[in-house]
């Protein structure tokens, strides 16, 4: 198995479904690649959706993380995985259908350990002008042109690693709090993890032909969020 797609969801069933249409329609050998949605904790119909999905499709598979916090399902996703890479993307993701082809370029560099892309919005609602005064990763947007280059820092829903080093350094820090009044302390996720990648004396690449489209909300454009 050459890449394990790997996708934390919860309560985003609709969402997620259209994620894993694109998913499956990479130009990828199928058999080279697998699909993983760790469903943590959703009180949805997501389960329904990855069991259809799973009968119609090779290499896929559903397990449910009961630990509620995004990381906890990402680290529960690489100890199922049987790729020799890890592609981490969201549930509100579509990905181009050269995603994995694009993602997995990089490594033949044996110090390469991270490869990120490109992440192009997908706004539900038209962004107001004020959006623009703050930094493109309040919204989690990498849409970077130029590379592939040497990065420091690559985001978390489209997001790779050699699963290998990401368990020679422990994978992502955990984070347990689902109570917004504890946010604050919900801990340093895929950043954590890159620090661990630096300090292991491995690179972090972006490569801008590895595009997914993220989904932005209306919710998310409005000043109370970015508060």
């Amino acid at each position: 198995m050459k890449v394990s797609v790997i996708i934390p969801t919860n309560n985003r069933a609709r969402l997620l479904e259209n994620a894993l249409l694109s998913l499956t329609n990479l130009n990828y050998p199928r058999l080279d690649y697998e699909i993983i949605v760790v469903d943590n904790a959703s009180s949805d119909n997501t389960k329904d959706v990855v069991t259809r999905f799973a009968k119609r499709y090779v290499n896929f598979k559903y397990v449910l993380e009961a630990n509620q916090g995004l990381h906890y399902a990402r680290n529960r996703g690489a100890k199922e995985a049987k790729g020799e890479f890890l592609l981490y993307v969201d549930n509100d993701v579509t990905a181009d259908t050269n995603l994995l082809e694009e993602i997995v370029r990089p490594y033949v560099d044996p110090l390469v350990g991270c490869v990120g892309g490109r992440i192009i919005p997908e706004w539900e609602a038209e962004p107001p002008e004020w959006i623009n005064l703050f930094p493109k990763w309040y919204l989690s947007i990498l849409d970077d042109e130029e590379g592939p280059k040497e990065v420091q820092w690559i985001f978390g829903c489209n997001f790779s690693i050699r699963r290998n080093l990401l368990l020679e350094v422990g994978g992502f820090n955990p984070d347990a709090f689902t109570d917004k009044k504890m946010e604050w302390y919900r801990g340093d996720g895929e950043i954590g993890l890159l620090r661990k990648v630096h300090n292991a004396g491995r690179s972090v690449v972006y490569n801008p032909s590895a595009i997914v489209w993220h989904f932005i909300p209306k919710s998310r454009l409005a000043f109370q969020y970015f508060k």
